[in-house]
């Protein structure tokens, strides 16, 4: 018989999981989430209504994105949050600042 050592989540998989929280909660406060309220969130990636500024992502902010025609996923882009810490902290400062510089109409959309 062959014990399994006890699962820890490891210190990466904390990390991960705190990335993914502070997406969501920029990609709500701007209200650019995909919508659920779920616990179950997992992966590498989170899902942001921003497929209408995916070039100005890439072209003024500096962030590469998977657009809704790549992943199939309409007007959401693929928003990685699965990456070296030091990355994913200048990523998500170049997002805020995009974001509050952009205006957000009623519906969502930056314009």
């Amino acid at each position: 018989i062959t014990f399994l050592p006890e699962l820890r989540k490891s210190s990466s998989a904390r990390a991960s999981s705190a990335n993914r929280e502070a997406l969501l909660t920029l990609l709500r406060k701007h209200g650019l989430d995909d919508g659920y309220d779920t616990p179950y969130r997992g992966g590498l990636f989170l899902l942001g209504k921003l497929d209408n500024r995916h070039q100005d992502l890439a072209q003024k902010a500096k962030l590469l994105t998977n657009p809704g025609v790549w992943g199939r996923t309409g007007e959401m882009v693929r928003l990685c949050y699965c990456l070296e810490q030091n990355r994913f902290d200048t990523a998500m400062q170049r997002l805020q600042t995009f974001l509050e510089e952009a205006k957000v109409t009623q519906k969502g959309e930056l314009v």
